[in-house]
């Protein structure tokens, strides 16, 4: 039996002509914002960490947000690198996937999806179907995605699964 992540893999390699080499790219370093001078010269007053919940209740998650990501916005790049393999529905039945050999996984089938938990599945969308012995043809992906692009595509698979 094929599986998911191979057929994900494939799809995602088919569809964006992703290299399989596994090199992964530094995300890209965040800009810091510029202060006035006026609060430059000010002393500094540290402000006690905010504590996990009071954050939350700051900043609501947004529609599609889950433990892994933004399922939004991982639905819009499992289209792009994905869908060719897995199929635009999850069930393996791309237009690539006729042709692999092993097949890419149904992310449909609750039989199979069930032993997979999350850390697996971030593992083989970021690092491929070979780093938990599966396929080759599932490439890796975090290069292309980086972190965050990894927990979104996560995040939708999670939500075709039954």
């Amino acid at each position: 039996m094929i599986s998911r992540f191979t057929i994900f893999a494939i799809a995602l390699a088919f569809a964006a002509g992703v290299s399989c080499s596994g090199a992964k790219s530094k995300p890209a370093a965040k800009k810091a914002e510029a202060k006035p001078a006026a609060q430059k010269a000010a002393p500094a007053v540290e402000k006690p960490a905010e504590k996990p919940a009071e954050a939350a209740e700051a900043a609501p998650a947004a529609a599609g947000d889950s433990a892994l990501g933004n399922a939004e916005n991982g639905a819009k790049t499992y289209a792009t690198y994905c869908s060719s393999c897995h199929g635009p529905e999850g069930k393996g039945d791309g237009a690539a996937a006729a042709a692999m050999t092993p097949k890419p996984r149904d992310f449909t089938d609750a039989a199979t999806v069930a032993k997979v938990d999350d850390a697996r599945l971030l593992k083989v969308i970021a690092e491929g179907g070979q780093s938990v012995g599966q396929s080759a043809l599932m490439p890796a992906l975090g290069g292309a995605l980086g972190p965050d692009g990894v927990k979104d595509v996560a995040a939708f698979v999670r939500s075709l699964m039954p």
